[in-house]
């Protein structure tokens, strides 16, 4: 029997059909953002507002919980939508809204994919641990009263503007401490820098 003959055969064999797995959450997270951005400007506020619209899917969608490995897609995915006007103020407090309402208590978030650094991540944070790789910028943890930041990357701008209360951790580079700081704790390298509000 001619070996080739033989290679010809498996080659014509039927071909299984690959299927693309559904992803419910991030549809869902990726139609929330589309309407956010559509009903509020995008460096505004109310973006983080938006995001709690969540809750509201989620009675839509039962079998729909929002993870710290949802999350941690739909950072990933958001990179199709940078070009948007003002998205670095955007992205920053729709992620805050989701992780405010993440049933995970640490969740980490990966920015270094971001052209602009994403401002405002934390904001209005009481309980979650979250971990930041990469950079960022103005507003991390603005009004934030509670749990921790750690960021791995630098701040280009004012650190702990806005904080009220909770732990940074910044193992990179920043600019200078805000004074509109008003509690909370800063860490910088394993250096407590900023304790109860007051910079030491």
């Amino acid at each position: 029997m001619d070996l080739l003959d033989k290679l010809d055969r498996e080659n014509k064999q039927e071909q299984k059909k690959l299927e693309v797995e559904k992803n419910p959450c991030l549809d869902c997270l990726l139609k929330l953002w589309e309407l956010s951005i559509k009903n509020s400007p995008a460096n505004s506020i109310e973006i983080y507002d938006q995001s709690n619209l969540f809750s509201i899917w989620n009675e839509r969608y039962t079998d729909v919980i929002l993870t710290k490995e949802k999350i941690k897609e739909f950072c990933l995915t958001l990179v199709m939508y940078q070009n948007l006007r003002n998205f670095e103020i955007a992205n920053g407090l729709f992620l805050s809204g989701l992780i405010n309402n993440c049933v995970d208590q640490e969740i980490i978030l990966p920015v270094a994919h971001f052209q602009e650094n994403p401002q405002y991540i934390g904001y209005k944070n009481k309980e979650k641990n979250i971990i930041i790789n990469g950079n960022v910028g103005y507003g991390l943890g603005m009004d934030m009263e509670g749990g921790t930041i750690t960021l791995n990357g630098n701040i280009k701008d004012a650190l702990g503007s806005g904080l009220y209360g909770g732990k940074f951790y910044v193992n990179g580079y920043f600019a200078f401490i805000s004074p509109t700081i008003k509690g909370g704790d800063i860490y910088h390298k394993g250096k407590l820098i900023v304790k109860g509000g007051k910079i030491l």
